[in-house]
């Protein structure tokens, strides 16, 4: 009896499909997503920012609001003997907290649902926040370089379609060293090759 071989699962970076978030767990390394049909092969890479600087200033500023605010919190238990001035920054510190901390938690699911870019095996996939270039076709691809702007290693995507440039990592770090910036370069230099 002859033994049939299965493909190997999905490589983790790809649990779900970069472009509608549907789960690929236990799908072969070649296939297309079931949800949107976005194509995988074995060779798929995917990106995300590495660097959550947002996320501790925001956190620094509920810390440090907090702080202020705990001058104002003895108010609320003297509440009918205080002046409206006390009253007024009382309610207005409960505000900034709420506010804030609302924030931060809208600022981390953008974060994880957004920055993110994949190699994929019909082309490049750019998700950045409010930029969503969707896909970016291997035949719409003229050329990629890497770089380097102040600390952040970054890469330079030029598309045929006209002659549009695309930088990645420039507000977002995708590339922690230059290495991984070169490592995606040469994904896509071999992908156009091909």
């Amino acid at each position: 009896m002859a033994e049939q071989q299965n493909d190997p699962p999905a490589c983790p970076p790809f649990d779900a499909c970069p472009r509608c978030a549907y789960s690929l767990r236990g799908l072969p390394a070649d296939h297309y997503c079931p949800e949107c049909g976005l194509r995988f092969d074995r060779d798929c890479v995917l990106y995300r920012v590495t660097n959550p600087k947002l996320f501790l200033l925001l956190w620094a500023l509920i810390l440090g609001g907090g702080l202020v605010n705990l001058r104002y919190l003895r108010y609320w238990s003297s509440w009918s003997s205080e002046t409206v001035y006390n009253k007024v920054f009382a309610v207005m510190g409960l505000v900034y907290l709420v506010c804030l901390t609302f924030g931060v938690f809208w600022a981390r699911k953008k974060y994880k649902s957004g920055q993110k870019v994949a190699i994929t095996a019909d082309g490049v996939f750019l998700q950045m926040g409010a930029i969503d270039d969707g896909l970016i076709p291997w035949s719409h691809i003229r050329r990629a370089n890497t770089g380097k702007r102040g600390r952040h290693y970054i890469a330079v995507i030029t598309r045929r379609d006209p002659n549009r440039i695309i930088t990645l990592g420039e507000y977002y770090t995708f590339f922690p060293a230059e290495q991984d910036a070169q490592r995606f370069v040469n994904q896509i230099r071999n992908r156009i090759a091909s």
